[in-house]
């Protein structure tokens, strides 16, 4: 698997925020990329400002890249 984290120090985001039902264009373009066209996990982690985690499947032969 290949991981992405993402995280910031700002204020966070409230406890209730779930990016995949989120309507925003930035968190459904994240969420089609990661989960629809990778056949990924796209998560929110706990901690200070907003973290979350990006991973998907990764194979020598253009797997889990958008390619093949």
């Amino acid at each position: 698997w290949l991981v992405l984290d993402y995280r910031d120090d700002g204020v966070g985001l409230p406890e209730s925020l779930d990016p995949k039902s989120q309507e925003t264009l930035g968190m459904r373009i994240v969420h089609l990329l990661v989960e629809k066209q990778l056949n990924g996990r796209l998560t929110r982690e706990e901690g200070p400002g907003a973290h979350f985690r990006l991973s998907w499947p990764w194979s020598d032969k253009g797997e889990g890249r958008g390619e093949g």
